[in-house]
């Protein structure tokens, strides 16, 4: 049934690919899985959502975030490379990868809506 969800627009996942994406990272990345297999609980990587208008329409550079760095950038559906540079919309879905406390303050600062 895969195809028919994914023809009628709805993300999938099924159990075998995400094994083999699993076993595929663990490959050709061990040190990316490892950082995210790690049970010792200091960096986490989180998709958090631009909701406020102060964030709005900044740089990522005048944000200033400090303990983490933001690795992707989706927008519009569309997976971006983001820098300093980069401004910042109302509904863009950063991935951040940083500390716990790290991450909530990047979060309170750009009013995420969970």
């Amino acid at each position: 049934n895969l195809a028919a969800f994914e023809a009628a627009g709805i993300e999938t996942m099924s159990p075998v690919r995400a094994a083999a994406t699993i076993l595929e990272n663990l490959v050709l990345r061990p040190s990316f899985f490892r950082l995210l297999a790690a049970g010792d609980g200091a960096e986490h990587v989180e998709e958090v959502k631009v909701t406020s208008p102060e964030s709005e329409k900044q740089t990522l550079a005048a944000l200033a975030l400090k303990g983490c760095v933001v690795v992707a950038l989706r927008r519009g559906g569309r997976l971006a490379t983001p820098n300093g540079g980069t401004k910042l919309r109302a509904g863009d879905v950063l991935t951040l990868l940083g500390s716990e406390a790290a991450i909530e303050n990047a979060r309170a600062k750009l009013h995420i809506n969970e």
